[in-house]
C-alpha cells in the first residue's frame, strides 16, 4: 500500500511538473457559471444546468478566494481517495491482490490522472463513479440509501451524461428484484418508466437539439472536432419535414431512412471509443495506449465470462460501461478520449479480478507438478 501511495504522489508531481494546471476550452464555462452562482442567480444559458454540481464546487473555491488552484487541490485529494476506494471495492469483489492491481492500473495511467489538473468535470466524475459503485455494492442499510443517493445525485448533475449513473442503478435494482422473484413489481416499474420517458420526451429532445445530434449524423461525425475521420452519408438527406420541430422524431426518421449508414457510423464511434488512441496522437502515445489496453480488455472479458452466474454482483458497473458506450454510439467519440476514461476504472476492476484468478490457476498448476 505504501508503494501505491508513493506511486500516486510521483505521478501527480510529474503531471504538475510537465504541465501544471492545464487550460481547456470549457474552463471558462465553469468559471463563468460559478460567478453567476456567487451573484445569487442560477446559470440558465446553454447546458449550464447539466453541470450545476461542478459549477457549485468551483463557486465554493472561488468564493473562498482559493481560485483555480483550490479546485485542482480538491480534485487531487478526491482522486487519491478514489484510488483507495477502488482498491477496497475490487478487494470486496475479488481479493486484495485484485485490489492492488486495480489501484495500480488507475494510478499509473497518465491519461486518467491528467484530468486532475483541468478545471473540467472529468476528474470528479471519475471519482464519483468509483465512490457510487463502492457504496451501492458494499453499503448496508441507511448508508447505502442516503450516501448512495447523494452520490447518484451528484453524478447526475456533474455533467450531461451523468444520467448513466441513475439509469444503471435503476437497471441494477430491477435485475435484483427480478432475480428475487418480484417480477410483477418489475413489470409495474417498467410501465411507470415508459410513461415517465414519454413525459420527459420534450426535455430529452431539447438535450438532443443542444448537442446537434442530427447534424452530426448528417455530417458523418465520428470523432468530434476531427472531420478527417467523418463518414460520407450515402445519397440525399432524408425528407423528414412531417416531423420537423421534434428532435426525437427527426432522428428516428433519419435512422429509419439510413439504417446501414447508421450502423456503420455507430460502429466507427464505438471503435474509437474503446480504442482510446487517436489518429492525431503521437505514435509512442498510441502505442502505449494500445499495449496497455489490450491485456486490460482481454482480462476484463475473461472476468465477465467467468462471473456471468453472479450477474448481480457486477451488473451495476458493467451497466455504466454499457450505457456510456451507448451514449457515444448515439453522439460521437470525443476528441481527447475522455468518454472512455470516465468508465475505464470500472473495466480495471474486472481485469484485476482475472489477474487474481490467473495467479490462483498458475499456483494450482505448480502444486500439481510438484
Amino acid at each position: 500500500m505504501i508503494g501505491l501511495v508513493v506511486l500516486w504522489g510521483t505521478m501527480q508531481f510529474w503531471l504538475y511538473y510537465t504541465g501544471g494546471i492545464r487550460p481547456a476550452g470549457d474552463t471558462g464555462r465553469y468559471i463563468g457559471a460559478a460567478e453567476i452562482l456567487l451573484s445569487g442567480h442560477l446559470p440558465l444559458t446553454g447546458k449550464a444546468m447539466s453541470y450545476l454540481a461542478y459549477d457549485g464546487i468551483v463557486a465554493i473555491f472561488l468564493g473562498l478566494e482559493w481560485g483555480q488552484e483550490g479546485v485542482i487541490i480538491f480534485q487531487l485529494l478526491i482522486s487519491g481517495i478514489a484510488a483507495y476506494t477502488l482498491y477496497l471495492l475490487t478487494t470486496y469483489l475479488y481479493d486484495w491482490r485484485a485490489g492492488v492491481v486495480a489501484a495500480l492500473l488507475f494510478i499509473s495511467f497518465p491519461d486518467i490522472q491528467k484530468w486532475n489538473y483541468y478545471i473540467l468535470t472529468e476528474s470528479l466524475f471519475i471519482s464519483t463513479i468509483i465512490f457510487t459503485t463502492y457504496i451501492v455494492l458494499t453499503g448496508k442499510g441507511w448508508q447505502r440509501i442516503i450516501i448512495g443517493g447523494i452520490l447518484v445525485l451528484l453524478a447526475t448533475f456533474l455533467r450531461p451524461n451523468g444520467f448513466i449513473v441513475p439509469m444503471a442503478l435503476s437497471i441494477y435494482i430491477l435485475v435484483w428484484l427480478w432475480q428475487n422473484g418480484k417480477r410483477r413489481l418489475v413489470a409495474g416499474i417498467l410501465v411507470i418508466a415508459v410513461i415517465a420517458l414519454a413525459m420527459a420526451s420534450i426535455w430529452i429532445g431539447g438535450m438532443l437539439s443542444k448537442e446537434r445530434v442530427l447534424s452530426h449524423y448528417i455530417d458523418g461525425t465520428v470523432i468530434w472536432g476531427h472531420p478527417e475521420s467523418a463518414l460520407s452519408m450515402p445519397g440525399q438527406e432524408p425528407d423528414c419535414r412531417d416531423v420537423k420541430g421534434s428532435a426525437i422524431f427527426e432522428i428516428a426518421c433519419f435512422v429509419a431512412a439510413k439504417p446501414l449508414y447508421m450502423i456503420e457510423l455507430a460502429g466507427m464511434k464505438l471503435f474509437y471509443f474503446f480504442l482510446l488512441a487517436r489518429p492525431y496522437y503521437s505514435v509512442p502515445h498510441n502505442a502505449v495506449i494500445i499495449f496497455f489496453l489490450l491485456p486490460v480488455y482481454t482480462l476484463a472479458v475473461i472476468a465477465w465470462y467467468r462471473g456471468r452466474k453472479e450477474f448481480v454482483e457486477w451488473a451495476f458497473p458493467a451497466m455504466m460501461i454499457f450505457l456510456q458506450a451507448v451514449v457515444v454510439a448515439l453522439t460521437f467519440a470525443d476528441w481527447d478520449s475522455r468518454h472512455l476514461l470516465v468508465v475505464l476504472p470500472l473495466i480495471f476492476i474486472f481485469a484485476s479480478g482475472s489477474v487474481a484468478w490467473l495467479m490462483d490457476s498458475l499456483a494450482s498448476i505448480r502444486e500439481k507438478q510438484a
